[in-house]
């Protein structure tokens, strides 16, 4: 009988004692069972350590860093500390569904191409939220130009490729290195998301991306930015990441997706497509203008909305609806 690819769980820790064991018992009590769990301990001041060596679990290696060395330094000595065929994340506030692990070893066991996939999540902070990532390697790729689309403590990824081209998280990105690495991997890698949520996904107020929330948006900026300008696409300013788009913001970005389309007579099916899916996130952020918005997204001239899929299109649909609905209330 085949033996199973072993899998690292990778997770960092500082002061994550509150729902610390929430997140190891979710790795311990998997489906999946050829795993190495490689907690490092990152020089927390709780009792996140004495929390971790409660568990005799044989699986569970835990590198204590001694001092603080912050999240990227962390994970780049965990890439390199990984033993298994697959690195699979996990953050230590998250809890990881049975099945995790075993649906993801299978799908990247029959994708041989797929070097990397994410999942869908549910929030933890909602009875009913469930959010199905978008799929297909070249809308991920062309997503991964405009606005992160990988929840990062959903992802396994091969370690022989980390390694064997010395791929790491880049510490000039902090609060964004996900996906600034998601973004650089997939121009040379095939990258998927299983829609299913495997994971439980904490979206709380103590969380980093909480905390550092402006680092983070202006980072994502940059990420952005960097990425479409490879393509000739620069916008004079980040609508995707506004905190509130008025009705002027979204005329401005139609004009200027229009006159990038003009300026440079965009023919090819790759401009044509991320074009028609800036222009989507755009106007996703505007959805409480309700129907002025959707009038606003047809009506832009020289981007092909075809590219953009139906379901999609239903979703901007019903979200404009909905706030329309609201207002008449």
């Amino acid at each position: 009988m085949e033996k199973k690819p072993l899998v690292t769980v990778l997770m960092p820790v500082y002061n994550g004692e509150k729902y610390l064991r929430e997140a190891i018992e979710s790795i311990l009590n998997q489906t999946y069972k050829n795993f190495e769990f490689l907690i490092i301990d990152d020089g927390s001041t709780d009792n996140s350590k004495q929390i971790i060596k409660s568990y005799k679990d044989s699986r569970i290696n835990l590198v204590s860093n001694g001092r603080n060395l912050k999240l990227i330094n962390s994970l780049n000595k965990g890439i390199d500390l990984s033993s298994g065929k697959y690195i699979a994340r996990m953050d230590c506030d998250d809890i990881s569904m049975p099945r995790r692990l075993e649906k993801q070893v299978n799908f990247m066991e029959k994708n041989k191409d797929v070097i990397m996939c994410g999942t869908g999540v549910k929030i933890l902070e909602s009875k009913w939220k469930r959010t199905f990532p978008i799929t297909g390697w070249e809308n991920i790729k062309y997503k991964l130009l405009i606005e992160n689309c990988i929840y990062h403590p959903s992802v396994m990824i091969r370690t022989d490729v980390l390694k064997d081209n010395r791929i790491y998280y880049d510490s000039r990105f902090i609060h964004a290195e996900d996906f600034e690495l998601w973004q650089r991997i997939s121009k040379k890698y095939k990258i998927e998301n299983i829609r299913k949520p495997l994971l439980k996904y904490r979206h709380s107020t103590e969380g980093i991306g909480r905390k550092y929330q402006k680092e983070q948006i202006e980072m994502a900026s940059r990420i952005s930015k960097q990425g479409l300008s490879e393509y000739n696409i620069i916008l004079n300013k980040d609508y995707v990441r506004k905190e509130i788009i008025t009705k002027e913001d979204i005329l401005n970005a139609k004009k200027q997706i229009e006159n990038i389309q003009k300026e440079n007579h965009f023919t090819d099916y790759e401009h044509q497509k991320i074009l028609a899916m800036l222009w989507l996130s755009i106007c996703k952020q505007g959805v409480r203008y309700g129907f002025w918005t959707l009038k606003v997204f047809y009506s832009i001239k020289n981007v092909t909305l075809n590219y953009i899929s139906l379901m999609d299109k239903n979703k901007l649909f019903i979200k404009c609806l909905r706030n329309f609905i609201t207002k008449k209330q």
